[in-house]
């Protein structure tokens, strides 16, 4: 992201690349990231960590890319905040338009879904995992 390369098409600010080359290094990066998040009080709304992983077969040489996005859409349900509720939208439009197979989804209607585009759709097995407030103060907020 941010100046990543021409294959991003989407700058976010404050984004960094990091290269890690095993997995306490990527520990020590997630803790590092949401050690930012959690310093960046109310304005931040949505945390995303994009993962490329690169394997090479010793015996063929052949490559093996992947790539895995994390989103934390923490206060999702929190509609007041109208930048939450505009990417909310994005996100349930791209769910809709995959999900009946629609040529375009509008992946460009939200910078949120612009940066997931290429873990959604097409070969991308995209996975969906909600954790709901259990106070009924949230049950409002959990069910829309």
């Amino acid at each position: 992201l941010g100046s990543a390369g021409a294959a991003m098409s989407v700058v976010v600010d404050g984004a960094v690349t990091r290269r890690v080359s095993d997995v306490q290094e990527m520990r020590s990066l997630v803790q590092e990231g949401l050690a930012a998040a959690s310093r960046g009080g109310a304005s931040v709304h949505h945390v995303v960590a994009l993962l490329s992983l690169t394997r090479t077969n010793i015996a063929t040489g052949a490559m093996t890319r992947s790539k895995l996005a994390f989103a934390d859409l923490a206060g999702m349900g929190r509609m007041a905040n109208p930048d939450v509720g505009i990417a909310h939208k994005a996100l349930e439009n791209v769910l809709r338009a995959l999900a009946s197979r629609q040529p375009r989804p509008p992946f460009r209607e939200h910078a949120l879904t612009q940066v997931v585009q290429d873990c959604m759709g097409g070969t991308a097995k995209t996975m969906l995992l909600l954790t709901l407030g259990p106070e009924s103060s949230e049950r409002s907020d959990n069910l829309r």
